[in-house]
């Protein structure tokens, strides 16, 4: 099995960053995923991910529906890339996980990505949402 501590984790405003080229953090965040790719480092992600960048990938990387279908391409053919399909019984686990935690505004796409993040003890994620330092992970953007 891959290090977890080895994998990056890309989060759905990881990708935003990454595909949205007039993006803040757009720079950084591929320099961040060319550097995990000459350390040969497992990029993660998920299909939840994956439809949340759908819905929101549009607008916040100023994509027509092309470029986000041709991005979602990309992200499927990214080296070294897995992407997670969560299962019934990991959904049913991250509603569980949100209900033991009320206070926090995470949200269903959130908690399946920690829970994961935590079975594979992966450290570090691609993101640019401030829930993964609540939630104990590096956040790197």
């Amino acid at each position: 099995m891959v290090d977890g501590k080895r994998s990056l984790f890309v989060d759905t405003s990881g990708w935003i960053e990454v595909f949205g080229k007039d993006n803040p953090s757009h720079k950084r965040a591929r320099i961040i995923l060319a550097r995990a790719e000459k350390e040969r480092r497992k990029i993660i992600t998920t299909n939840y991910i994956i439809t949340e960048f759908i819905g929101n990938g549009e607008k916040k990387c100023r994509l027509n529906r092309l470029g986000l279908l041709k991005a979602i391409e990309n992200i499927a053919k990214w080296p070294s890339i897995e992407i997670v399909h969560i299962s019934q019984e990991s959904h049913d686990l991250a509603i569980a996980f949100l209900g033991e935690r009320l206070d926090k505004k995470w949200s269903l796409v959130d908690a399946t990505s920690f829970l994961l993040m935590k079975q594979r003890g992966i450290l570090e994620a691609l993101a640019t949402d401030s829930d993964f330092v609540q939630a104990e992970f590096i956040k790197l953007l």
